[in-house]
């Protein structure tokens, strides 16, 4: 039976998005009146049974409130994805060992050879993952959708592109959709290059494209290593991903960016330090002198040599390992 993933999802969003207030309870309508008298109820054993021993022990035992109130969150935690089979719910518990390495699954089959049973699982885990507050079943329901090559799922992707407001299950959605050679997956990664909400999602960009992009990338990473706009965080991000892609090529930027410093007044501290930190796994010796150069200017601009005695001792540190 084809399944209308779409219709689904976009009547799913509509009843999710603005939930009207539940109706007040109504009584049960009557039951007609009877010419005959039913025959008495006998009252529940449970009403007229003594406790069980220990039980108003229990009910006393503060230890043994909070334990059963423990089990009850459990039994709610368990509740999370209602429409899922357990066999079903199994698999998005373990979607994680379907990762290659940090890269989503590719899809994996033909769209058109799906059996009945695949067509109904991706319309379950798209209907469950809707169900979902946790946003690390959200996400875990993405990974294992990435694998099927059923157009339903292509179609969710872009749904939870555009809607999911956790900025990791966002990325996850980009990522499958990029995967599957689409452009709005591809304009997500871009963006989060550019303003991530998180910078965990810059560094998942960064990941998922050098490993497509590779050199087609670096321009990209070399403005926002040299734009002031962006934070310590995000030029530090940047600077790893171009030590992905370049290697050895960065060498030459990052001799420039130190003898950029002129004292202590325009050291970015952060920047600096991971500079330092990607010099020594390049093992960049012609690095050393810039580095003895870049002492005697921060030397030169401190009154107290006390300030900065820590970032020369950094200095000394990498200057050695090189050397």
């Amino acid at each position: 039976m084809a399944f209308d993933t779409h219709s689904l999802v976009q009547s799913l969003l509509n009843k999710n998005k603005a939930p009207a207030p539940a109706p007040a309870a109504q009584e049960a309508p009557k039951a007609p009146e009877s010419p005959i008298t039913p025959a008495p109820v006998a009252e529940p054993a449970i009403e007229a049974a003594e406790p069980a021993a220990g039980g108003a022990a229990a009910a006393e035992d503060p230890a043994a409130t909070e334990g059963s109130a423990a089990e009850a969150d459990s039994a709610t935690d368990g509740e999370e994805l209602p429409l899922l089979p357990p066999e079903l719910m199994e698999k998005v518990a373990k979607a994680g060992e379907l990762m290659d390495g940090s890269f989503l699954p590719a899809p994996k089959g033909n769209k058109d050879e799906l059996s009945e049973e695949q067509k109904s699982e991706v319309a379950d885990l798209i209907q469950a993952y809707f169900a979902a507050d946790d946003p690390e079943l959200r996400d875990n329901i993405i990974i294992l959708l990435s694998a099927s090559p059923a157009e339903d799922a292509e179609e969710f992707f872009l749904t939870a592109l555009e809607e999911d407001p956790d900025p990791f299950v966002h990325s996850a959605a980009a990522e499958a959709l990029y995967r599957r050679g689409r452009q709005e997956g591809a304009a997500a990664l871009y963006e989060a290059l550019e303003n991530p909400e998180v910078i965990e999602q810059m560094n998942h960009a960064i990941t998922v494209l050098a490993k497509s992009e590779g050199m087609k990338l670096a321009p990209k990473l070399i403005n926002i290593w040299n734009d002031a706009g962006h934070s310590s965080e995000e030029h530090i991000e940047a600077l790893l991903g171009l030590e992905q892609i370049m290697g050895r090529g960065l060498e030459s930027m990052l001799i420039s960016f130190i003898e950029g410093i002129k004292g202590s007044a325009d050291m970015p501290e952060d920047e600096f330090l991971e500079v330092l930190n990607v010099l020594e796994r390049l093992d960049s010796a012609k690095a050393a002198p810039t580095l003895e150069n870049l002492k005697k200017r921060l030397l030169a601009s401190v009154a107290d040599k006390d300030d900065i005695l820590p970032l020369i001792e950094e200095i000394d540190g990498t200057i050695g390992l090189l050397s």
